[in-house]
């Protein structure tokens, strides 16, 4: 029991880390994406820098709320994840033990 906590505990803060090292990660790229419309790297977009390109970036960037909340949305998504994981751990526990009791009492007969 107190290695299934322990796997799914890990379980869960790695799958947490995991996804929020890939958002951010996203998050960089569509930061990347849009600063590539700044010209003159004043970080402000000025009237001939506006395209409809740099529109669609900045759109996309700023109206990623998904993003910026992913830190604290994930956490009950990861203890979702450990709960499931450890369910599944105890249950596979339970056939591996119970086909080791049908072994041997195939063994003895």
């Amino acid at each position: 029991m107190k290695k299934a906590l322990k796997i799914s505990f890990i379980s869960s803060i790695l799958f947490y880390v995991a996804v929020n090292s890939l958002i951010f990660l996203k998050i960089g790229y569509d930061r990347n994406e849009l600063n590539k419309y700044d010209l003159n790297n004043n970080g402000f977009f000025e009237e001939q820098e506006s395209t409809s390109e740099q529109i669609i970036a900045f759109k996309k960037f700023s109206n990623d709320t998904g993003s910026s909340l992913a830190p604290l949305t994930l956490i009950p998504v990861s203890i979702i994840f450990g709960t499931i994981l450890f369910i599944f751990y105890i249950f596979y526990q339970k056939v591996k033990k119970r086909n080791l009791t049908l072994k041997k009492s195939i063994c003895i007969h």
